[in-house]
């Protein structure tokens, strides 16, 4: 006799969670309750608590009268939290390059070499997500920031979905290269222990996926986004103006031999 599996809510709420960021559902899906207690097998009570959760964490918008759909992906939301992990993560890797840490650079160097061996391979966005996100996280625990880095991910279902978006966008045989050869320039940079560099490796690496599709999402995908003070346009122009100025100091750094 086959049993059915019973799914918890906090099962159809992980389920849910990671279709949403993965954009499994596309911003502006409708979402019922009843479709999804059908789906799951599970009751309205436990069903409506799945959504109130949802709703809570900005994955769901509830519409009076209309009903609840995927969150828009707020773009400017996206990019000030990139602005934000600059910040943190530029701080970090600068106190790192004072205080090395072998058994850090071992486990950076490790996430590196599986990054690599992705690249041969196909379907390999969620595990290079994930390789992306740990590289970073890493980092950030070293100096012991892991609850920052923690409370950073909890505001990122805008910029998570942003992000999945680039990485389907893009050319698939040039993204995954270049994000692997960016994380390597920043691994050299903690190894030779040169903070100079930090500010235009982070802010270049971490704004690169507005260049690859910012033209892209505000042509094709407007639809997906929230109606901002900022057009995805104007967004970019500020963008392209931070990686010129992390440039141009940079460039400053090497006339005067720091680097």
């Amino acid at each position: 006799m086959t049993t059915m599996y019973a799914f918890s809510s906090d099962d159809v709420y992980d389920i849910l969670r990671k279709e949403i960021l993965t954009l499994v559902l596309e911003p502006g899906t409708l979402l019922s309750e009843n479709m999804v207690s059908t789906r799951f097998g599970t009751s309205r009570t436990p069903t409506r608590s799945v959504f109130e959760h949802l709703r809570t964490d900005g994955l769901i918008d509830v519409v009076p009268k209309k009903g609840s759909f995927v969150s828009l992906i707020d773009p400017e939301l996206s990019e000030q939290i990139i602005y934000l992990r600059i910040s943190s993560e530029l701080g970090v890797m600068t106190q790192l390059t004072r205080k090395p840490s072998r058994n850090l650079m071992s486990l950076l160097k490790k996430n590196l070499e599986e990054q690599e061996r992705l690249l041969d391979q196909e379907l390999i966005r969620d595990e290079f997500y994930s390789l992306d996100s740990r590289f970073h996280e890493l980092c950030m625990q070293a100096m012991g920031k892991g609850r920052l880095w923690q409370m950073i991910q909890h505001m990122d279902v805008h910029y998570s979905r942003y992000r999945y978006m680039d990485y389907e966008l893009s050319d698939q045989e040039d993204i995954y290269p270049s994000l692997y050869h960016q994380h390597l320039d920043l691994y050299e940079a903690l190894r030779e222990q040169n903070p100079f560099v930090l500010k235009y490796l982070l802010t270049s690496h971490l704004y690169s996926g507005f260049l690859r599709i910012g033209t892209k999402l505000q042509a094709e995908y407007g639809h997906y986004f929230v109606k901002g003070t900022r057009s995805i346009g104007d967004i970019l122009v500020n963008v392209k103006i931070l990686i010129q100025d992390s440039w141009d100091e940079l460039q400053e750094y090497k006339k005067k031999g720091l680097c």
